[in-house]
């Protein structure tokens, strides 16, 4: 003998069908911002990293169209330089080394920047400012032992993105 399924009124169905989706939506989205790309930093050479005494720093973020390049990555002294181009090849210059011992950091900003201003919303103590007399700005970024400058054309937004954006070197 066959058992007949009872018949459940459309209304009702309708309802499963509007469920049954949005469980799938909620699957699927899970599944899509979790395997979404997190944004992945460039790989200091060993050869470069080797020689630094101080934690490095990685940018994950960057201003539209810059990306950073792998090239650039050496050591001066006890630095680290590198870069980030963009398309129409104008720089962001990068520069990390360990806070200096009896340096009156905020008397260079002062002195270096024309109206100095702090990034608020930063995880670490952040300066931002154009660079006197030039048409360049400067983000500086002390992250426990280590001090990072970054040069270019870019905005404070973007100042704050590139700070929040930093990650130690893996």
């Amino acid at each position: 003998m066959k058992r007949r399924m009872p018949k459940l009124p459309r209304n009702k169905l309708f309802s499963i069908g509007i469920v049954v989706a949005a469980l799938l939506l909620v699957v699927v989205g899970g599944y899509l911002a979790k395997t979404k790309a997190t944004p992945k930093s460039a790989k200091i050479p060993e050869a470069v990293s080797s020689q630094l005494l101080f934690t490095p720093y990685v940018p994950t973020k960057l201003p539209r169209g810059y990306k950073v390049d792998e090239a650039s990555f050496r050591t001066q002294e006890s630095a680290l330089l590198f870069s980030a181009v963009n398309s129409q090849g104008e720089h962001l210059l990068f520069s990390e080394q360990s806070v200096p011992k009896n340096f009156d950091v905020s008397g260079f900003y002062s002195s270096s920047l024309s109206k100095p201003s702090r990034l608020d919303s930063l995880k670490y103590q952040g300066v931002y400012g154009e660079l006197n007399g030039q048409k360049k700005y400067l983000t500086g970024i002390t992250i426990d032992d280590t001090w990072l400058l970054i040069i270019g054309s870019f905005t404070k937004s973007d100042a704050t993105d590139l700070a929040n954006g930093l990650v130690p070197q893996e």
